[in-house]
């Protein structure tokens, strides 16, 4: 006869094994990448308690949630008058005198992720936050009508501080201020400092709260976008967020980034993708006239004529990897060099290939990722993919003046991106992620220029990279490397 307790400890494991039983089922019905479902069944049944808790925090997917839905169909209506904005004939004539490599790019993003083509703008990069932010604050210093930001990490330091009083100076003076921040990222956000913006009129809300952290899927689905933009004429947009780390202030010392300002017809696209997820957070719909307003020639430089850009968004929400296709397709295009900047680095099998068919036919393919890691088990995942590419002739560079968290490729000088997705699954597939896509070859040849200087602060992979690695390290990171899928 049973005890009480024996049956009681029965029943919770009948009804563990056949929830187990039911989720990998649902796995392999969703029909996804078979790579990441065998890394979930994996998981499931050599650690199952583990992995039960880890699908439930990290495995579901969201691409079918009613919520998410209803942000991609706003995202696909946004308003007729904006979506034209590319057809317009002097974008359409452009297009057509481009060379077949960027006029099919143009294309793709017309319709993987319904990114406008923009002509008339003018570009500022920068290098790491010392430089970035002294002139983002003077922009919102400027501000007349409306300041929107959008960021994964803020953090009550001394430089969000001071973002903070500044941000409260431009609400005094009647400015609108909306302030959307990551959930997950900005956790260790106190509530003085939010409640302190909205005392003052600043609406600064979460993406994707978390009321229950440790049961909730939505953990998995971050927005990790860097926006600002001012007036609807100036924008922001790269991998920098507001913490003191980022000026160099952290445990990893100085902090080398890739973060550009953006003046004209682009802008509007930045602002889009804000007000998409301003409405996602919020339920307050903003995509009206009055947050894009009509460019003067004033609000233009002289050199601002046909630096085309498009500014592209991806997300668990979206139909298509757009920024991976983007990245997949400008490979394919590669005849003399590519350049890629990222600090982690466990790409989808698609570009392994591309990357490796590129360095086998030829074409110089450079790859800087970071000496010191600030995510242990992330970077062990990536060595093992950048050992694979390394030994099909792509060269691989380690930059070791303190951490490199730009995220910036190039191809042939003439086409190149800058934002906040990073060369993973994660970026790809999981996380809310905005780009800039340049087309203009002055523009792509400065990022080229900047990656050349950040060669002389690297360690080849020969220097870096021990040739008989211990068996712990070679554990390490072949285990690393089975999860990735999931990191």
């Amino acid at each position: 006869m049973l005890s009480y307790w024996e049956i009681i400890t029965f029943v919770v494991i009948s009804i563990f094994v056949l929830m187990l039983v039911l989720i990998s089922v649902v796995l392999v019905l969703e029909n996804r990448n078979p790579t990441k479902t065998l890394a979930w069944l994996i998981v499931m049944v050599f650690i199952p308690v583990v992995g039960f808790v880890f699908y439930m925090l990290f495995g579901q997917s969201l691409r079918k949630r009613k919520q998410l839905q209803r942000k991609e169909e706003q995202d696909r209506s946004d308003a007729d008058w904006l979506w034209q904005y590319s057809f317009q004939r002097e974008h359409v004539e452009l297009i057509k005198r481009y060379p077949g490599s960027k006029r099919r790019l143009i294309n793709l993003l017309l319709h993987n992720c319904r990114a406008p083509f923009t002509v008339n703008n003018q570009t500022q990069l920068f290098l790491d936050g010392n430089r970035a932010f002294p002139e983002l604050f003077n922009d919102l210093k400027r501000a007349q009508h409306h300041i929107h930001l959008e960021f994964y990490i803020v953090r009550d330091d001394n430089l969000g501080k001071q973002l903070k009083e500044i941000l409260i100076d431009a609400a005094k003076r009647g400015v609108e201020v909306r302030f959307l921040y990551d959930a997950l990222g900005s956790k260790k956000l106190p509530s003085s400092y939010i409640n302190e913006m909205k005392s003052h009129g600043i609406q600064m809300i979460p993406f994707l709260p978390l009321r229950y952290p440790l049961l909730n899927s939505k953990v998995n689905y971050r927005n990790h976008r860097k926006i600002v933009v001012v007036d609807g004429i100036i924008g922001y947009i790269g991998g920098l967020n507001i913490g003191d780390e980022y000026m160099g202030k952290g445990p990893l010392g100085y902090w080398r980034d890739t973060h550009m300002r953006i003046q004209g017809e682009a802008v509007k696209f930045l602002q889009r993708v804000f007000c998409s997820d301003w409405y996602f957070a919020s339920q307050e719909w903003i995509l009206t006239k009055s947050y894009f307003p009509t460019l003067q020639e004033a609000d233009l430089p002289p050199t601002a004529v046909h630096k085309p850009i498009q500014v592209i968004s991806s997300g668990p929400d979206s139909d298509h990897e757009s920024i991976m296709q983007a990245y997949f397709t400008m490979l394919g295009f590669a005849q003399e060099h590519i350049y890629i900047t990222s600090p982690y680095f466990i790409p989808e099998e698609s570009l392994i290939m591309a990357l490796k068919t590129a360095a086998l036919s030829g074409v110089d393919v450079r790859i800087i990722f970071p000496a010191n890691a600030d995510h242990p088990v992330v970077h062990w995942a990536s060595m093992s993919y950048l050992k694979e590419l390394h030994e099909d002739g792509v060269k691989i560079y380690f930059y070791d003046k303190g951490f490199i968290h730009a995220k910036a490729l190039t191809v042939d000088s003439i086409m190149g991106s800058v934002g906040s997705a990073n060369v993973d699954l994660r970026s790809f597939q999981l996380n809310f992620e905005v780009n800039a896509i340049l087309y203009d070859d002055d523009v792509v040849k400065e990022l080229e220029v900047q990656f050349l200087n950040d060669l002389k602060e690297c360690k080849s992979y020969e220097e870096y990279v021990n040739p008989d690695p211990s068996l712990w390290i070679r554990i390490r990171e072949s285990i690393a490397r089975l999860f990735s899928p999931l990191l």
